[in-house]
């Protein structure tokens, strides 16, 4: 009986003890949890210092901060380890006069918040890891030098903020840091990279946009930072003096296999340190001079890594090509390849035949006028703008394997006939796309464009189609887009409309009224029928 009472008397007290325990972990965690108000101070500093005339910071009010939109806590310390407080700012680039331009900022849409620089406060938040303020406008501002105090952080978004100046060195004190992106700060100044050794940990680094033209040390971004797997350096002014005479290759990074370097000043034959980017799958080498004693075959042989390569606008004409260096064993993983806006003339490059791993070439803005040959890996194929005379030459029934095809402005003239009794026919068409508009075809849609049956974009417009659209359209059961806009085409709106997305049959001679199918065309986004002969009432949607 006295050990049955003693037994229940150290049961009584172990649950007590546990309930305690679990009262007290719970409290700890609850008070741990919550926001500290040293940190939450600061986060309403930073607030005040800015315009927010989009309410990006609304939610900044009460005890909590932990619980405010772009803050978060440690979910044992409390402390705050992520400011997200990305602006949505509107970017866009074009190309004029043969010159690749970045328009810079253009805040009329989004929301963004607007400084005359970064609040100092924000120093107070020791235990950051992630920093995003990119898409915000800091006014031509420097880059705070504080945020090289912050020896937790691993991401850093500085981007598109409109920061000038110089990049202070002390983010060479970022050693945990993995992610870094100044890029289209288009008013930075570097005097000098060196800091950027310090980065032990880096592995993404995007200065797109930065002028680094008198910047020391730039090489030092391709050795000096052993974990780097991604370099974008596009539009930094670059020469082959910045990283080509004192760069050797043997020193090279070995990891990175993301590399931009597209929109510099280099010409002629690059330096000969990609022989060690033995992990390297992109290239963009896009908008540099690169012609001169220039072979894109040795590339492909000195890196065969590589997956994807763009070298679009480097003035290249023929000889660039060369059999020696093309043949399918040397060039295995090339699967996307971009050659447009140069000068190749005349004949189609053959030699890319042999290069059996491509899935995407890109031909666009050239001057060839011979037949294409059949790819049979090849699965889009872009030879828009160039001086194809007839349709025959790109062979549209011979490219049984093409899933996209375009061949948009290369004025064509005469009909879009469809495959001869003497072509070889395929058995089965996989074309998803295709594109023709702005030949100059005319006469009829032909109606073996039906077989065609797995299309899910049909775009002709701007030609000189005449007749009726075909009854054999029909049979395109997946066909989302129908772009016919300013042609000659008559008779009455097709009934056939399938699951269209998207119908554009203005500037025709369409008559008759529209059918009351169109009107249950629940999928439908964007109708035009502008411009025509219809008549009637507008069916009901």
């Amino acid at each position: 009986m006295g050990n049955q009472w003693v037994l229940g008397f150290h049961l009584v007290i172990l649950s007590m003890f546990l309930v305690a325990t679990k009262y007290t972990c719970l409290g700890a965690q609850n008070s741990t949890r919550s926001c500290h108000e040293r940190e939450r101070l600061a986060l309403l500093k930073f607030k005040q210092s800015v315009i927010d005339d989009f309410e990006v910071l609304s939610s900044w009010v009460g005890i909590d901060c932990c619980s405010w939109k772009g803050v978060r806590c440690d979910g044992v310390t409390g402390r705050v380890v992520s400011l997200h407080l990305r602006g949505d700012f509107s970017n866009y680039d074009y190309y004029e006069d043969g010159y690749y331009f970045e328009s810079g900022y253009d805040y009329q849409d989004g929301y963004y918040l607007e400084g005359d620089k970064v609040n100092a406060c924000l120093a107070e938040l020791r235990h950051l890891q992630h920093l995003d303020l990119s898409g915000n406008n800091f006014k031509e501002s420097q880059i705070p030098e504080f945020i090289g105090s912050f020896k937790q952080l691993s991401y850093l978004d500085l981007s598109y903020a409109q920061f000038s100046g110089i990049i202070p060195h002390h983010i060479g004190n970022l050693s945990n840091l993995k992610v870094l992106d100044l890029g289209s700060n288009y008013m930075l100044m570097p005097d000098d990279m060196a800091w950027v050794s310090g980065l032990s940990s880096l592995e993404h680094l995007d200065l797109n946009g930065i002028n680094l033209s008198q910047a020391n040390n730039v090489d030092m971004a391709f050795y000096m930072i052993p974990s780097l797997t991604y370099l974008s350096l596009r539009g930094c002014e670059l020469s082959n003096s910045d990283i080509g005479l004192h760069l050797n290759s043997s020193k090279i990074t070995p990891t990175i296999e993301h590399l931009d370097l597209s929109s510099n000043s280099f010409e002629g034959q690059l330096p000969h340190f990609f022989q060690n980017m033995t992990s390297l799958t992109f290239l963009d080498l896009s908008d540099n001079y690169l012609s001169l004693a220039w072979n894109s075959g040795n590339l492909l042989n000195m890196i065969p890594s590589l997956s994807e390569l763009h070298m679009s606008r480097c003035g290249f004409h023929n000889y660039p090509f060369s059999p020696t260096y093309l043949n399918s064993s040397a060039h295995s993983n090339i699967q996307y390849l971009d050659l447009s806006w140069n000068s190749f003339e005349g004949r189609f490059p053959s030699e890319l035949v042999n290069i059996t791993s491509l899935k995407f070439l890109d031909l666009s803005e050239n001057l060839l006028n011979s037949p294409v040959p059949v790819m049979p890996n090849l699965l889009k194929l872009d030879v828009s703008s160039n001086k194809f005379e007839h349709i025959e030459l790109v062979g549209i029934w011979r490219q049984c394997h093409l899933k996209e095809l375009s061949l948009t402005y290369n004025h064509f003239g005469g009909g879009m006939i469809g495959p001869s009794s003497n072509t070889s026919e395929c058995s089965h068409y996989t074309l998803e796309v295709l594109e023709s508009n702005m030949n100059g075809l005319n006469g009829p849609i032909p109606e073996s464009v039906g077989k065609l049956n797995n299309l899910r974009v049909l775009s002709l417009s701007s030609n000189n189609f005449t007749g009726s659209i075909p009854k054999a359209l029909e049979r395109l059961r997946s066909l989302e887009v129908l772009d016919l806009f300013d042609n000659n085409l008559t008779g009455p709106v097709p009934t056939f409309l399938g699951k269209l997305t998207e119908l554009d049959l203005s500037d025709n001679q369409f008559s008759g009224s529209i059918p009351e199918s169109s009107g249950r065309l629940t999928g439908l986004t964007h109708l035009n029928l502008q411009s025509n002969l219809l008549t009637g009432p507008i069916p009901k949607s």
